[in-house]
């Protein structure tokens, strides 16, 4: 059977209870707070095979908030090519009602 990792908790669900949306993947609790609140992007860090640390920080600091203060957030990455280069745009998206507060907590853990 097949699992995979909740977007917002990490916590792995099985095949027939994962709530999928908007490619990403959802614990049937955390499915119904994606759909019932605004999203905000906080980051939008560009990385590349040259730079593929430039981004952790936002996958240990989505990890911080879960872990230690239960506050939902999740990663979005995209793709671009550039001048036959290609690079990740990650993103981390929090409840609009948090992401003031985030974003700055956000920009003094680099």
């Amino acid at each position: 059977m097949t699992s995979v990792p909740c977007s917002i908790c990490g916590q792995l669900i099985e095949e027939d209870h994962i709530k999928s949306v908007d490619s990403l993947n959802f614990c049937p609790d955390h499915y119904k707070l994606y759909k019932d609140n605004t999203w905000i992007a906080i980051t939008n860090q560009k990385t590349s095979a040259d730079t593929p640390d430039a981004g952790i920080y936002i996958y240990n600091f989505k990890e911080k908030l879960w872990n230690e203060k239960q506050i939902p957030s999740f990663i979005v990455t995209s793709y671009e090519i550039e001048d036959d280069m290609i690079y990740s745009f990650v993103k981390l998206f929090v409840l609009e009602s948090d992401a003031k507060n985030l974003k700055c907590q956000l920009s003094l853990s680099k």
